[in-house]
């Protein structure tokens, strides 16, 4: 046939295909946003998870460690004054040993 009519039917086509996809993108691109919303609203919720996760995980570890410093406190101060009280009591008998010297 003839190269004009078959340029011009091939230019139709080309219009009608572009036409065609064009109707069709918009469609696509905000069912794509939405699925992108979508996915991000999912990880925003799973990285508020992890970090909830992660503060309850340290208000418990915070919590054993009060724990621990308040035994290993008492236990210190009953070391102390077990020392404490040997230590008078050894005074003590020197201090009478000593005075029976002079007697």
């Amino acid at each position: 046939g003839d190269t004009k009519v078959a340029k011009k039917e091939i230019e139709h086509d080309a219009a009608r295909v572009s036409s065609a996809i064009k109707k069709d993108l918009p469609g696509r691109e905000k069912e794509a946003k939405k699925q992108g919303e979508e996915w991000a609203a999912r990880a925003g919720a799973k990285l508020d998870s992890s970090v909830n996760d992660a503060k309850a995980k340290l208000g418990q570890t915070e919590a054993k460690l009060d724990q621990y410093r308040k035994e290993t406190g008492n236990d210190l101060k009953a070391k102390i004054d077990q020392v404490d009280r040997k230590v008078e009591e050894g005074a003590a008998k020197a201090k009478s040993g000593i005075s029976g010297w002079f007697k």
